[in-house]
């Protein structure tokens, strides 16, 4: 299991839920395959999704919210201009 991906996915999955919930559509949105998926597929999958990165930190695995926070941090000092005016060379 890609911790970083399922934390990705569970956001997807989050925001096609509440928008669906916003628009009171019957089915939330396209699975991978383009079928519709239900309310209780997205929750079920989402469930999962929970269940598996629980279990990856109680495994005493990597804290994927840090390497996530890590990642963004590297990604945005990379962003920032030098003195120069250019930017920092990777």
């Amino acid at each position: 299991m890609d911790p970083i991906a399922n934390i990705k996915h569970q956001r997807e999955l989050v925001k096609q839920i509440l928008t669906a919930g916003d628009q009171r559509r019957a089915t939330v949105a396209n699975d991978e395959f383009g079928n519709r998926r239900t309310w209780a597929s997205a929750a079920r999958e989402l469930a999962e999704l929970v269940q598996a990165l629980d279990e990856w930190r109680l495994k005493g695995r990597f804290d994927p919210y840090v390497a996530e926070r890590d990642i963004a941090e590297v990604q945005a000092q990379a962003q920032e201009p030098t003195r120069t005016g250019g930017r920092k060379a990777s």
